[in-house]
């Protein structure tokens, strides 16, 4: 008798709850917060030999949140040359400059980007590169960590 007595309850408590719950679509279904994107831009995906290679990398706060990054040096950012195997041509964090022992933090508010760049002179330590395929990655240099970004382009 029992069972009888809780099964006709769910039958007719379930629609007064089903009303109850659908009449507040307002209600939220996630915190507000920060997400990052990156992205990577060349000014050329075809190079001729020796022609630089421009690059910029912007990172974008997408989240509807203020975010924070924060870096443990003055590089917020590394990018890397590699061949279509994967080989390191170039890491432009390690050849080419020095980084300041500082370790900014950037805050960001919603929409906010802030952008990195530089040139690739298509040399490496060891000298020039050959004509083919490749691709320039970007490394943002940050806690958290974020998505590596990537661009190809080929030198004819």
């Amino acid at each position: 008798m029992s069972r009888f007595r809780f099964r006709l309850a769910a039958v007719l408590c379930a629609p007064l709850f089903a009303g109850c719950l659908s009449s507040h679509p307002e209600l939220p279904t996630r915190p507000s917060q920060a997400r990052f994107e990156v992205s990577l831009d060349i000014a050329s995906s075809s190079l001729a030999p020796g022609e630089p290679l421009h690059f910029t990398a912007v990172v974008t706060n997408t989240g509807d949140a203020r975010g924070v990054l924060h870096f443990s040096s003055g590089c917020g950012s590394n990018f890397l040359v590699l061949d279509r195997s994967g080989v390191i041509w170039d890491d432009l964090a390690m050849s080419h400059r020095a980084c300041t022992q500082d370790a900014p933090t950037l805050e960001f508010a919603p929409g906010e980007s802030r952008t990195w760049g530089g040139t690739w002179n298509q040399r490496t330590p060891t000298g020039p590169v050959a004509a083919g395929d490749y691709r320039i990655q970007v490394f943002v240099l940050s806690v958290p960590h974020l998505p590596v970004s990537e661009a190809p382009f080929s030198i004819r």
